[in-house]
């Protein structure tokens, strides 16, 4: 078993999102390790699987806007499908994880977690699963260049937590300067 777990941001309509899941894949990879990312997306976050709603939504307003000027109003292509694509031609994942027992699985199952890059510790979008907190072993932490993307953190509470989460890592690396 040469694998690593992965927890970034993916399944986003953003070339940032989807291009830095792909490096920081590609990077570990290079390394010599099969790579899986988490399959886990934020309660608050929008998935593409529940993007149907918002294409329904969006063709919808495009019909009503239509009637209004009563003319045909260029239509920009939706691009789930392209991003969608992507991420299953490119991206191989764990299983879903939704409840603690699924991430406490993941233990079993791969030898090293790497957290990273874009701004998933950012304070204001805050989710301990960023912070690989299901991990039980911390030597099996690596972050690499995650973001906070504040210079201040103003809740304490938060702060006290991301403190005590990243002391556990041995390996950290961050992408501004800031966010030391």
């Amino acid at each position: 078993m040469n694998k690593i777990a992965l927890m970034t941001w993916h399944h986003a309509e953003n070339y940032g999102t989807a291009f830095q899941a792909y490096a920081l894949k590609r990077l570990i990879e290079q390394q010599g390790y099969e790579v899986d990312l988490i399959d886990y997306t934020r309660l608050n976050s929008l998935p593409l699987d529940h993007i149907g709603i918002l294409k329904v939504l969006y063709q919808g307003i495009i019909t009503v806007i239509k009637k209004i000027f009563k003319r045909s109003i260029v239509n920009f292509k939706f691009k789930s499908n392209t991003f969608c694509q992507f991420y299953n031609s490119f991206f191989t994942y764990t299983n879903k994880c939704l409840y603690n027992q699924d991430f406490d699985q993941l233990n079993n199952q791969y030898i090293g977690f790497v957290c990273g890059s874009d701004q998933i510790w950012n304070p204001n979008n805050f989710d301990a699963r960023y912070f690989l907190d299901f991990v039980r072993d911390p030597e099996r932490l690596i972050a690499y260049a995650p973001s906070v993307g504040v210079t201040s953190i103003t809740n304490e509470h938060v702060s006290q937590f991301m403190k005590r989460e990243i002391s556990r890592f041995q390996f950290v690396s961050v992408r501004e300067k800031s966010g030391c």
